[in-house]
């Protein structure tokens, strides 16, 4: 049997995965980046004599009309993207113009909704740092993320016939199961693996050795950039999280404090005069909802310049 694993960062955990699974598979893997580019721009007629010749295709099912011609005869297994914000509703991609806007953690376009949002609003820099708290999340509705965000995981990854359900309580039960928001630990990678095969090429009781055996494979994205889960909202879920960011290894690693985070922020976004509200998502009710927040807690006179904004 071959099988080729062709999504995003989840590649080399499924990759390894059915490796650890079924020794006696040939399995590769490939970012959908990589894999477009050996299809297109740049042909690699080993990868392509793979793809058509493989019995088992894994794929992203956001990507997996880019190889329907290639499907019929195969085994196709389709896995949505990881992404999850319950634990870290601030978190937003960036771009201006079509421009995507590097994230201050050296990997990705990641950003702080409510930073960048201050940082538009002419916020100084120690007054945005007093947002960081747990009335601010309560105004901007973060505390209300977390279970519409998981009935939202579990009925995309449901819709391909993966239940999700019993694993989501598991992850929850051990902490913070991610590094970022769409960036989960190993053992997530593992649980999903596990229940897009069940049913396909394990039974129950297979399943229940193939848990175990899983457990060896490496976690790729723990030397990935860290999102902290903020104090205020690792409470209400009973998790203990440092309040910091960091950098992936290859780029240090560099721990960032909240007071850091802000400051590079604001003096990189300083590079993009074009940015305007509307790149930030609901930027009017973040607005409102810093406004009101420092109208409770700070002088007028911190508000003096963000008004005019």
């Amino acid at each position: 049997m071959k099988a080729l694993v062709v999504t995003n960062c989840a590649t080399a955990a499924y990759t390894s995965g059915l490796r650890v699974l079924f020794p006696e598979w040939e399995v590769k893997g490939a970012n959908l980046d990589v894999a477009e580019k050996w299809l297109d721009e740049e042909p690699n007629g080993t990868f392509h004599a793979f793809l058509t010749q493989s019995d088992v295709l894994v794929l992203g099912s956001e990507n997996e009309a880019r190889f329907a011609e290639f499907a019929p005869g195969k085994e196709v297994l389709s896995i949505p993207y990881f992404h999850f914000r319950g634990l870290h509703p601030d978190c937003f991609h960036l771009g201006v113009g079509g421009r995507p806007i590097s994230s201050v953690l050296k990997a990705g376009t990641i950003h702080s909704r409510l930073a960048v949002a201050a940082f538009l609003l002419r916020l100084p820099r120690a007054a945005t740092a007093a947002l960081f708290n747990g009335s601010t999340w309560e105004r901007l509705g973060y505390y209300s993320v977390f279970e519409a965000e998981k009935r939202q995981l579990l009925e995309r990854f449901r819709q391909f016939g993966i239940d999700l359900s019993p694993a989501f309580e598991r992850w929850r039960a051990q902490g913070n199961f991610l590094y970022t928001y769409n960036h989960p630990k190993a053992f997530v990678f593992n649980d999903i693996l596990l229940e897009a095969l069940r049913g396909h090429f394990l039974d129950e009781l297979a399943c229940e050795s193939a848990r175990a055996a899983l457990a060896s494979v490496p976690d790729y994205l723990e030397p990935s950039i860290r999102w902290p889960v903020y104090p205020e909202i690792a409470a209400r879920h009973g998790i203990a999280a440092d309040f910091v960011w960091r950098t992936g290894t290859k780029a240090g690693p560099i721990t960032l404090t909240r007071d850091d985070f802000i400051a590079e922020t604001f003096d990189a976004l300083t590079e993009y005069p074009e940015l305007h509200g509307a790149c930030v998502p609901d930027f009017d009710t973040v607005r409102a909802a810093l406004m009101e927040q420092l109208d409770s807690e700070s002088p007028r006179a911190l508000q003096a310049d963000a008004c005019k904004a």
